[in-house]
């Protein structure tokens, strides 16, 4: 199920119930919410990604069949305004779409060369766009050609999980993964040459999830260990770390 607060509730009673409550057939596996507030756009272990209004509880889908992805769905992120949403699925495919008619607009098939595609970020003017997959690397693509810039990081070719964002200023990349030589470490990246700056170690099991702060070079950490932590750092402490 998915379910929406009310913050401003919540602020007053530690026991306030959902605003609403959509239910579905399948396990939840990703969400984004359209930034109307209106909307929410939600992944399952279905193929085909599901709109939902909130306040109806209505849910659409893109009509024509071929667009759907071909596995569950892994991530979903929309951009600012509201006109695409980016997927990444098992089926190892990157989509980009419509998010006013819901269609398909460009598909990277085999994106992660066969693996599945675990997360995907836009850079801020949608220029670019960042993805992770099982096979243990971070791609970086030119929305405008479709085609790949570059590939980061190094290891096994097959893990169970992989995270990748552009942290504030988008001259860094953060990833996390849970290949056993740096599963508790978080990995910065210079987005200009995908050279590895530093390791920043962080929990004392596998990290799970990373999500960045909009305003600086901080990031927050949720790991196997039972903890989230917030990390604030700075560009002469990742250009000091010299990939250490």
């Amino acid at each position: 199920s998915v379910r929406r607060y009310d913050l401003a509730r919540a602020r007053l009673s530690k026991t306030a119930p959902p605003a609403a409550v959509i239910q579905d057939v399948y396990p939840i596996r990703a969400l984004a919410a359209h930034p109307c507030g209106d909307f929410v756009f939600v992944g399952t272990a279905h193929p085909v990604i599901r709109l939902y209004d909130v306040n109806t509880q209505h849910c659409f889908s893109a009509f024509r069949q071929d667009h759907h992805h071909k596995g569950a769905i892994n991530d979903l992120r929309c951009s600012s305004d509201g006109s695409i949403f980016a997927s990444a699925s098992t089926d190892g495919a990157v989509q980009i779409w419509d998010a006013v008619g819901n269609r398909l607009v460009n598909r990277i098939a085999f994106a992660h060369r066969g693996s599945a595609c675990a997360s995907v970020r836009f850079s801020r003017g949608y220029t670019y766009m960042l993805t992770s997959g099982m096979d243990n690397r971070i791609r970086l693509w030119d929305l405008r050609k479709g085609q790949e810039v570059m590939c980061m990081g190094s290891g096994p070719r097959r893990v169970e999980h992989c995270s990748a964002d552009f942290m504030v200023d988008e001259s860094y990349i953060a990833a996390v993964s849970t290949d056993p030589s740096v599963d508790r470490e978080v990995q910065i990246f210079d987005a200009y040459t995908g050279n590895r700056l530093a390791k920043c170690a962080a929990h004392q099991d596998p990290i799970r999830g990373i999500d960045m702060s909009p305003v600086d070079l901080s990031f927050a950490t949720a790991s196997d260990d039972g903890r989230c932590r917030v990390y604030d750092i700075s560009t002469p402490y990742i250009e000091g770390m010299n990939g250490q």
